[in-house]
């Protein structure tokens, strides 16, 4: 990993090449890669990825223009998208179509499987303490459930294993990641870890191997080493200590505040180079486009950060348009992508009882109360 500063000479020397070219006739085009200092995005000065200009009113423009999905759209989303799953798994042997497959089963069910993948046992707190039947039939359900969600994991690793050429990095379903994907932090980190509602949400193999990508891409250009030395910085500087709200104050202040430019070049940084590895593997790039554009979906505008220039992550509308651009899709003037359409046609879809429903919830039909 080469010095910070290093960086900061090289990008002065970016800049000194664009206006080279701008008189030399290039044109105003390769000025959008020049490195921009941000309070709150990707300003290129520590990344050797070329980062398109998104301007701050092309990001208004976008999050006006993106419908908000609501918590019962989410897990109508989910539930669907897991038969869809299973389906292409196994489902299709039934004879059945797609749609009406996802509706048989999404009308007989009454432990919503893609809840139930999600339910980490070990952690969970029984009112009464089930019987030794009870708790053999919940960790077979829950095994059985992550079954389709494990296999398509693991179909999208091995292609990706097999375009970036390492076998040294693993992937498996870890149920404490729930909606989230990463990478392992450490000097010899080589493994990803993704949450079965993740795999739910990104539904289609594109798309997964999208995050895939992403999290591969903290690990090979080393991105996991230097947030361990972050995190071994603020473990000295606070003796250990950052317990407490005062204590995670402060490390928040140290891990964040004082790098988190540097941390969302590296956020751009692997966005960049996971279309890479999507192209290498044959996948569709539009689709990392479409993920992104669903987050921002998810994301209400009232949770933005009141202190933006300390997160150490872009805004998602920023990454939705620079990943189009390097996909080269005009996001902003061409045809809506129907992934935020095919979320709201959720609703009513199933139960309509079946609202805002958390992973636990799924295991009542065992017969067991949490506390």
């Amino acid at each position: 990993m080469r010095p910070v500063g290093a960086r900061v000479r090289g990008s002065t020397v970016a800049r000194v090449v664009a206006l080279a070219m701008l008189v030399a006739g290039e044109g105003c085009a390769k000025i959008a890669t020049v490195p921009r200092p941000s309070l709150r995005g990707c300003g290129g000065l520590f990344t050797f990825a070329a980062l398109p200009y998104v301007s701050g009113h092309e990001q208004r423009k976008l999050e006006e223009s993106v419908p908000k999905v609501t918590a019962n759209q989410l897990d109508l989303r989910l539930r669907r998208n897991y038969y869809r799953i299973l389906y292409a798994e196994d489902g299709s042997s039934t004879g059945e179509t797609r749609d009406a497959f996802v509706g048989r089963m999404l009308s007989e069910e009454h432990a919503p499987p893609g809840l139930l993948a999600g339910v980490e046992p070990e952690s969970l707190k029984f009112a009464v303490a089930p019987t030794p039947e009870q708790r053999r039939d919940l960790h077979l359900a829950i095994a059985e459930a992550r079954r389709p969600l494990a296999q398509r994991l693991d179909r999208v690793a091995a292609r990706l294993v097999s375009a970036t050429a390492r076998p040294d990095v693993t992937y498996r379903l870890d149920a404490r990641m729930r909606l989230n994907a990463g990478a392992e932090l450490g000097f010899g980190s080589h493994r990803i870890l993704v949450g079965p509602s993740l795999v739910l949400l990104a539904e289609s193999e594109d798309a997964l191997a999208f995050v895939l990508g992403h999290e591969l891409a903290h690990i090979v250009h080393h991105h996991t080493k230097f947030k361990a030395l972050q995190d071994l910085f603020v473990w000295v500087v606070t003796l250990g200590q950052a317990t407490g709200r005062t204590g995670e104050t402060i490390s928040g202040i140290l891990s964040q505040g004082g790098t988190a430019a540097i941390n969302r070049d590296k956020e751009c940084e692997a966005d960049y180079y996971a279309l890479q590895y999507m192209h290498g593997a044959e996948y569709r790039p539009e689709a990392a486009v479409e993920f992104w554009k669903l987050m921002l979906a998810l994301r209400p505008t009232t949770s933005r950060q009141w202190v933006p220039f300390v997160s150490g992550y872009p805004p998602e509308a920023e990454r939705v348009l620079r990943l189009a651009r390097w996909a080269e899709l005009d996001l902003l003037h061409g045809p809506s992508t129907g992934s935020l359409a095919d979320v709201r046609s959720c609703e009513g879809a199933g139960p309509a009882t079946v609202q805002d429903l958390s992973p636990e919830d799924a295991i009542e039909s065992f017969g067991l109360v949490l506390e």
